[in-house]
Formats: C-alpha cells, sequence, structure tokens
C-alpha cells in the first residue's frame, strides 16, 4: 500500500512518502502507533545518540513533553530495506540551539518497526523546505 499511490522519494534501500500522500487509514494508524509509543518513552539506537551528541542536539524539556503529548508534524514515511516503517516528525514546539544561533524545532527519525529512535537533527524554524530536490519524488 505504501507504494501504491502519491510520490514517492527514491534513496538507496528506501521508499519515501510524504505522509500527507499516505491513504487516510494508514495516516490515522500510524499516528495512533506513534502516540502510544512516544508516551511510552522510546530507546534511542547508538547511531542516534551519535548524532544527538555529536551535533549537541540539546532540546528543552518542553519541547520533549510536547512531543510526548502529540504536538508534533509527521513529515514522511519510509520504508527500508522493503520491511521497517520509520516515520520522520518535527516537533511543532521550538527552542533556540546555541550551536545553531537561532531557533530550532526538533526532528526525529522513528522506527514504528523495530519502536526506537533511529536519529535526531534540528531544523530551524524559518525553514519552509522550498530547496527539497523535488525530482528525487516520483
Amino acid at each position: 500500500m505504501i507504494y501504491s499511490e502519491g510520490k514517492n522519494r527514491i534513496t538507496v534501500g528506501q521508499v519515501k512518502r510524504y505522509f500527507n500522500e499516505l491513504p487516510k487509514n494508514t495516516q490515522d494508524r500510524t499516528i495512533a502507533c506513534l502516540n502510544e509509543m512516544l508516551t511510552d518513552g522510546l530507546p534511542v539506537v547508538r547511531h542516534g545518540v551519535y548524532k544527538i551528541v555529536s551535533k549537541h542536539i540539546k532540546p528543552t524539556r518542553i519541547t520533549i513533553k510536547s512531543i510526548e503529548n502529540g504536538n508534533y508534524t509527521v513529515i514522511e514515511a519510509n520504508i527500508v530495506c522493503n520491511n521497517e516503517l520509520r516515520v520522520l516528525i518535527r516537533s511543532n514546539a521550538f527552542y533556540y540551539s546555541n550551536v545553531r544561533h537561532c531557533n530550532v524545532n526538533l526532528c526525529l527519525v522513528i522506527s514504528i518497526t523495530g519502536q526506537c529512535v533511529v536519529t535526531a537533527y534540528e531544523n530551524r524554524v524559518e525553514d519552509t523546505h522550498d530547496t527539497i530536490d523535488g525530482s528525487r519524488y516520483i
């Protein structure tokens, strides 16, 4: 079902879909799964820990709590190696990054299949994603 409609972005080993292009029932099930997982707390895999430490990502407690309470936007759904479902979420709450010297949202890639945080990064609040390479989506 993930492959059947809407825009796909091809990356080696992955097929990425804009979340809002997924069928409504798939979106609803994914959000329900995410909300349940986030309220229970999620482990962060080694790669995610490395990215958080190496990029000096230090979200505020308010930002973390807001994600746990469902205050986020799902950007993409990814199928990795034909069997793992991952989603990219972006916090709706923002905080000031001392490294980037601006307000940022916390972005997390969460494995629905593995029930863990795969990686994290910060995205400037002003970023409207107008530099995304649309040719990678078919």
